[in-house]
């Protein structure tokens, strides 16, 4: 009777301290538990901020480079632009050498009067005789559409010299003959007369009716 009380409370005690492990090993289970419960909601919470990060510096990574392309295409409008610039400024620097050219030509043919007779270069670079005389042809001014057919019209006229009195016109003479240069034309404006244009008077006719 005694061996099976002791047994009862060999196996009661035996229970009693499953039960305790087993209460010791649930409670540790449950801190676990908890313990991983807070690190998956930290880990969710550091998961959502790095996601609003991310998608923030998407954001401003997406407008940079928006603003990368727009600045791109206005770089290369600009560089069009100016290799435009660029040929409409060689085009102008070789009319104007042109142009340059052109007119160092005519000054040096001026200068040299090249094609005038002997006596208008005389006279034209003689300091005896300095008056700022000009010649016909360069003080005619018409417009170019009428120039051809005035200049044919005064063609013996346009080398000679317009002078403002005989006096002007006697010395040039004079500095001809003594320096044996040949013969020099003049209009002298005291000597002329302004005549009033006449006006032609239209005539009409009229055609009878039928």
């Amino acid at each position: 009777m005694q061996i099976s009380q002791f047994e009862a409370e060999k196996k009661v005690a035996v229970a009693e301290n499953n039960i305790n492990n087993l209460q010791r090993s649930i409670h540790q289970q449950e801190e676990e538990n908890k313990n991983r419960k807070q690190e998956i909601e930290k880990q969710d919470s550091l998961k959502n901020e790095l996601t609003t990060t991310v998608d923030l510096k998407k954001g401003i990574a997406e407008e940079l480079l928006k603003k990368q392309q727009e600045a791109t295409q206005k770089l290369l409008a600009s560089q069009a632009e100016l290799e435009e610039l660029r040929v409409k400024l060689f085009e102008e620097n070789r009319k104007l050498d042109s142009k340059q050219n052109e007119y160092n030509l005519l000054k040096s043919l001026v200068d040299s009067l090249e094609g005038y007779p002997d006596s208008i270069k005389y006279l034209s670079k003689n300091k005896n005789w300095e008056h700022g005389a000009q010649l016909l042809s360069e003080v005619l001014n018409v417009n170019d559409q009428y120039r051809v057919c005035i200049e044919g019209y005064l063609d013996k006229y346009l080398n000679y010299y317009v002078v403002d009195t005989p006096a002007q016109a006697y010395e040039a003479i004079n500095l001809l003959k003594e320096n044996k240069k040949g013969k020099a034309g003049f209009f002298i404006l005291s000597e002329l007369v302004l005549k009033p244009i006449r006006k032609i008077p239209l005539k009409t006719a009229s055609v009878p009716l039928k």
